[in-house]
């Protein structure tokens, strides 16, 4: 396990990045502002740098210089990442002091073993174990981690989320799910039955010693197995996901010494303040554990505090709940941040277009919302664009509407493309062979003459659609040119949102 300190501007790349150091078992740590990169290297909190040469207000050269001139940071190893191939360019980068040089769009399985080249250079690897949670539960790997009085990091990955936990001769040092830290995040992460696990192991050493504000492992895997054991005491008044919440009564018993430490008083003035509120809301809105938000939520139900707004036999799934709440919020954000920019978002459109050579890729999208049949807007979309033609779909929520149009790029969609662009809040471009030059230029301009502040994204995959992009947005402000291709619908809204006026 390594820290990894990742200078990147292209957030699709550098979520990609971020992901792969995750199931590698490294801590990843993301930075877009060179002088916090530098200061992030410079305090010791890295084991090695990957850093993108070409940036806007500085030169690579120029940081890489900076850091070979601290005795901080004399040794840190770096991993350049180039768009340029040229000899002399990648002469400059290893005189000026980097260790390894990848010319981008880059393979990130290559990118990978460069990685593990360089970390392996600091010293003999731990101990990796790697598998399924099916066969080996979380449970098991803490416990062995304890009993056997090892230090070392636990990587997480399944689809509730990522989380890791680090250990010191069998403390807990530090623990993170989510925005959750500490024993919550412990807690989180014995909650996880599916997914994998990546688990590095290093003996103890006799000199080293866990913090004292670290977390004794026994106690926290007791209180976990103590929450189980409640809830399943008290499953029958647990509410269901997605049943909307209301106080009975406002009228608090006494919270018995057990229990102190659930947030009952919290959720209570949580729905007193907002009615309807769901399992998840809190959930998701909390900076607690799961499993303590539904130990209270029973706890407060067997005592008539908390029930459901109406009984109904046909409640969305966890699952469904999931995936509407998330798409909802989702919109709920872009539009936030499109009114923000001044646009109206009564009714919103954004456009993303594909040319026909990876028009079957942007077709993926709208179906990448897991439970997207269930979503009336998103079925329609899919199978409307499943048949090779493009599609619409509107999505409401209470600050405006977001109108999304999905279309080849064809001549044939030249005059739609010609009305709806210019008052787009955000338009995605997927670039093949640039065939109709013309046409791609042509959207590029009447989206750049448009008033306001709408995003550009061109997704090149290749590099001469990555070659024709950068000529056609070499004048433009509006415009990005990404050499990753965005992985969901949602992760598209993210990278079109607008910048604030």
């Amino acid at each position: 396990m390594a820290r990894i300190l990742i200078l990147e501007l292209d957030p699709v790349f550098a979520a990609v990045l971020e992901d792969r150091m995750l199931v590698a078992g490294h801590e990843p740590t993301l930075a877009i502002d060179p002088a916090v990169a530098v200061s992030i290297a410079t305090e010791g909190q890295a084991d090695l740098l990957i850093m993108e040469m070409e940036l806007p207000a500085v030169s690579g050269l120029e940081i890489v210089r900076q850091l070979r001139q601290q005795g901080e940071t004399r040794s840190l190893p770096i991993l350049a990442l180039s768009a340029s191939d040229a000899s002399s360019d990648r002469i400059a980068a290893l005189r000026a002091g980097v260790d390894d040089y990848l010319t981008r769009p880059c393979d990130p399985e290559e990118l990978m073993l460069r990685l593990d080249r360089l970390v392996g250079n600091r010293g003999v690897a731990a101990p990796v174990m790697e598998g399924d949670l099916a066969s080996h539960s979380i449970w098991e790997l803490l416990q062995y981690i304890e009993q056997a009085d090892k230090s070392g990091d636990l990587v997480i990955h399944g689809k509730k989320g990522s989380g890791k936990v680090r250990l010191e001769r069998g403390r807990v040092v530090s623990a993170r799910w989510g925005r959750l830290r500490g024993r919550d995040a412990v807690l989180a992460i014995t909650d996880m039955k599916e997914g994998r696990f990546r688990l590095t192991t290093q003996d103890a050493t006799g000199d080293s010693a866990p913090p004292a504000e670290s977390l004794h492992l026994p106690e926290v895997l007791i209180q976990a197995a103590w929450i189980e054991d409640q809830l399943a005491r008290r499953r029958a008044h647990l509410p269901a996901t997605g049943a909307e919440l209301a106080l009975v009564s406002d009228t608090l018993p006494q919270v018995e010494e057990a229990f102190a430490f659930l947030p009952v008083e919290k959720i209570v003035r949580l729905l007193g303040n907002k009615r309807g509120m769901r399992v998840y809301d809190l959930i998701a809105d909390g900076d607690e554990a799961p499993s303590k938000i539904r130990l209270a939520l029973a706890w407060l139900g067997e005592r008539g505090i908390v029930a459901p707004v109406e009984q109904t036999e046909n409640l969305m799934s966890t699952g469904e709940i999931n995936s509407a709440v998330v798409l909802d919020v989702a919109v709920y954000n872009l539009l936030t941040k499109a009114r923000d920019a001044g646009f109206d978002v009564s009714a919103l459109p954004y456009l993303l277009l594909a040319e026909p050579g990876v028009w079957s890729d942007l077709q993926q999208l709208p179906a990448s919302v897991p439970g997207f049949l269930r979503i009336e807007a998103l079925r329609t979309l899919v199978e409307r664009t499943q048949g090779g033609s493009g599609g619409s779909a509107t999505f409401e929520v209470e600050v405006g509407k977001l109108s999304l149009h999905v279309q080849p790029l064809t001549a044939a969609v030249r005059q739609q493309m010609e009305a709806i662009v210019p008052v787009c809040a955000g338009v995605l471009l997927w670039l093949d062979d640039v065939a109709e030059r013309e046409l791609v230029g042509r959207v590029i301009r009447r989206l750049e003459a448009a008033s306001g502040s709408a995003a550009g994204l061109i997704v090149a995959c290749n590099p001469a659609a990555s070659e024709a992009a950068t000529e056609l947005t070499a004048d433009t402000t509006k415009w990005r040119v990404s050499t990753h291709a965005p992985k969901s619908l949602l992760g598209v809204f993210r990278l079109l949102a607008p910048r604030a006026a």
